[in-house]
């Protein structure tokens, strides 16, 4: 969707921002004024290439990059653009506000008086990131992939930490379950159905499967894969990666039933998921045994992978299913 020609009037305003009197030439005294050289950077802080022109009037320019940007991809139709998300993030961040000792509180309600025409609202979450959502419907900026990469704070690399250690203490259930399952509902996937170890030769090695509806309703299904340990095939660890690949093929091969269709579905995509390193090897192995029409279906995900999504979508730590039973005194 498109912020409204109105609505970008009025935010352009707000980056370029107010001393508080007229001289700063808009009635916006809670955003930060920013001169030619700070909308240049204003900018590039939202991982955009724009540089204010010397001579052009500040309003005008701003407004025409921001027309421009407005009419740029989406990865959620509910939602601006991708790089419009990143502005208004950049908008709302929580540094500037500190450094000019400017109130994002109400920063925030000024905006959100604005998006509020567009149906969409402005929200700070628990790491005090600015997100966009819109007010009908379950669309939101948490976790979406475009989301300018940042350092994590001393609370979000705790956290990291603590997924660290339970990928190194639970089994693959136990990260099937207990991890896996949150994380893919919360990134939008649908009728998530773990197999777990006692069916596995009934599901022909599929750990987990999935379904993801598109925006034009069109349905993908997804299979998983899940290893506790690093995945190679260096030395005589081939067998370690030949398992998988046999997996692999009957996960393809083999269709799951979908109750709600009441049909058999191929799968579209099987991630190979791995509490450990997938290693350069690994995946040229598997490349390599693989032929075209297969390996196309294959995402990888790793640990790092695993941890870096678990905090950037703010998943709750999962207990081991043996940390829920009391220790027996005896």
């Amino acid at each position: 969707m498109q912020i409204s020609p109105k609505s970008l009037s009025l935010i352009a305003e707000m980056i370029c921002g107010s001393h508080g009197t007229s001289s700063g030439g808009f009635n916006h005294p809670n955003f930060p004024y920013r001169s030619s050289t700070y909308l240049g950077q204003f900018f590039m802080h939202a991982g955009l290439p724009h540089r204010h022109p010397a001579g052009a009037g500040r309003k005008f320019w701003v407004l025409e990059v921001l027309q421009k940007e407005n009419a740029a991809a989406s990865s959620n139709p509910k939602l601006p653009s991708d790089s419009m998300i990143s502005i208004l993030q950049t908008l709302l961040d929580g540094r500037t506000f500190a450094d000019m000792k400017k109130d994002r509180t109400a920063a925030l309600k000024d905006l959100n008086d604005v998006l509020k025409w567009d149906h969409l609202r402005m929200f700070i979450d628990d790491a005090e990131t600015a997100q966009v959502e819109a007010i009908q419907g379950k669309a939101s900026s948490v976790g979406t992939l475009f989301q300018p990469r940042r350092a994590w704070t001393e609370q979000e690399q705790k956290l990291r930490a603590d997924f660290a250690g339970f990928l190194d203490s639970a089994s693959e259930d136990e990260i099937t379950e207990n991890l896996l399952v949150p994380l893919f509902l919360h990134l939008g996937y649908q009728r998530i159905s773990v197999t777990g170890h006692k069916d596995k030769r009934l599901e022909f090695g599929n750990d987990l499967w999935m379904k993801f509806v598109l925006p034009t309703k069109h349905v993908l299904f997804f299979g998983c894969q899940v290893k506790k340990d690093k995945i190679d095939a260096a030395g005589r660890s081939d067998a370690n990666v030949a398992s998988i690949l046999n997996q692999i093929t009957m996960m393809l091969d083999k269709p799951v039933w979908d109750p709600e269709t009441n049909r058999d579905h191929l799968l579209d995509h099987v991630y190979i998921i791995s509490g450990g390193e997938i290693t350069k090897q690994a995946k040229a192995w598997l490349a390599q045994h693989l032929d075209t029409s297969k390996r196309r279906h294959i995402i990888f995900m790793d640990r790092a992978d695993l941890l870096d999504l678990a905090v950037h979508n703010q998943i709750t730590l999962p207990k081991r299913t043996s940390d829920l039973v009391e220790d027996v005194p005896f």
